[in-house]
């Protein structure tokens, strides 16, 4: 509690003053277009098995039409069955190397075939693809402005440590150290 505070009375000392402009979030902005851009993003749902056999069974009732999801809450081993399988959207590194492998050579509506990891085998369904894109300024205006104050704020902090320690006396008592 007694570190909270203090931190918030230093934020509130070094934020006196501190104030990022319109200009300066738009000058940020374009000079780190590149750096700022969002990669590609899938967004897929899968069944986990331990067993080929199961995992031929189950590919074979998607083959003849049966719902992924459905499917995926009946038989998955995977906590995300609840939610038909779905593993929510993710960039390529983000998840095991054998779902990246898989499903960013896929398009949208694929099944794929089984796959197998250290945690069974699995079966993909593709659900949708996001390319890179270049964000506009309007969505990422609230970051960049945030960005450049923790910026401002780490270099008061820093001028207002080195004045603080070029004041301070430091005195050693050597008898006392080594008591």
């Amino acid at each position: 509690a007694r570190k909270l505070l203090m931190d918030k009375t230093v934020r509130q000392v070094l934020d006196r003053g501190l104030k990022v402009t319109d200009e300066e979030v738009r000058g940020y902005y374009e000079a780190n277009r590149q750096s700022m851009k969002r990669p590609e993003k899938v967004r897929a749902r899968h069944i986990l098995v331990s067993g080929e056999g199961e995992a031929l069974e189950i590919k074979k009732r998607l083959m003849q039409g049966a719902d992924f999801a459905a499917l995926a809450r009946q038989r998955s081993l995977s906590p995300d069955k609840e939610v038909g399988g779905d593993l929510g959207f993710f960039e390529r590194g983000q998840m095991p190397k054998e779902f990246d492998e898989t499903v960013f050579n896929m398009v949208p509506g694929e099944i794929s075939d089984i796959v197998r990891s250290p945690y069974g085998c699995h079966i993909f369904q593709l659900i949708e693809r996001r390319p890179p894109r270049q964000p506009s300024y309007e969505e990422v205006q609230a970051e960049v402005r945030e960005t450049m104050l923790r910026r401002k704020r780490e270099a008061a902090y820093e001028k207002w440590y080195a004045q603080l320690k070029a004041k301070a006396v430091i005195k050693t008592d050597l008898p006392l150290l080594f008591y």
